[in-house]
């Protein structure tokens, strides 16, 4: 039997943008219900009348969380391509 698997850091942020797309979505799912139940005696409002920053919130929440995985993918690509392009050099592995 081997040793655990190494660690690929694509993989994992991929799963990460996955987790934020799902996390956001019961979020937001979460806060879209609240706000649309009525309040006994009272009509039913607009949701934009009950809950007004609810879409700005989640606009730049998801923004964030989006642009730093993806920064974050960014610089795992760069890291990935320069250790594939560095060459061993023989005279400091026969030191």
């Amino acid at each position: 039997m081997s040793g655990p698997a190494p660690f690929r850091p694509r993989v994992f942020l991929y799963r990460t943008l996955v987790g934020i797309f799902l996390v956001e979505a019961l979020f937001l799912g979460f806060a879209f219900w609240k706000c649309s139940i009525a309040v006994p005696g009272k009509p039913v409002p607009m949701l934009a009348e009950r809950c007004p920053k609810l879409g700005s919130r989640s606009q730049e929440l998801f923004g964030i969380a989006v642009a730093t995985v993806l920064s974050l993918l960014t610089g795992a690509g760069a890291t990935e391509q320069s250790q594939a392009t560095e060459k061993p050099d023989p005279d400091r592995e026969n030191k």
